[in-house]
């Protein structure tokens, strides 16, 4: 048989309950951190590295010949005895920058085109090798899938 709620003969329980969460008793309550940890300078630097990497990764030989070319066009000087070491660099490596600057590529959108290109040209070998996977290996002794007639 159930008990009837009665709202006197419990008020004892709910009033111990109560006070317990507000911090008079012995109930165990997560408490978190006092500040908040993460999602600070990594996130900020993860989002740069997102943006800057690509760039990087498109413009990588380009800065790497041009570095390539302004260190052979300092050390001519050097060894030619044209200049020292101190202003060949003063001038060239002005040079070398503006070189590279006007190498650049930049990417002239958001790159949907390729990614669908990529996709399309991924589905189509996947429906290929389906297809030879459901062909299956022909027989050797199978002439264009026509069995020679048994000799009787």
């Amino acid at each position: 048989m159930k008990k009837k709620f009665c709202c006197d003969a419990s008020r004892g329980m709910y009033e111990d309950y109560y006070m317990r969460q507000t911090g008079g008793g012995d109930m165990p309550v997560f408490v978190g951190a006092r500040y908040q940890r993460g999602h600070g300078l990594g996130s900020i630097l993860s989002g740069l590295f997102r943006r800057v990497l690509p760039f990087l990764k498109a413009n990588a030989k380009n800065f790497a010949t041009n570095l390539l070319k302004t260190g052979v066009d300092v050390a001519e000087d050097v060894f030619d005895g044209k200049k020292k070491f101190t202003d060949s660099l003063k001038e060239r490596v002005p040079q070398g920058i503006k070189r590279t600057i006007n190498d650049l590529e930049f990417q002239s959108g958001s790159g949907v085109a390729k990614r669908r290109k990529r996709d399309i040209i991924r589905r189509t070998i996947d429906i290929q090798s389906e297809v030879q996977r459901r062909r299956g290996k022909r027989d050797i002794f199978v002439n264009d899938g026509i069995r020679p007639r048994s000799i009787l």
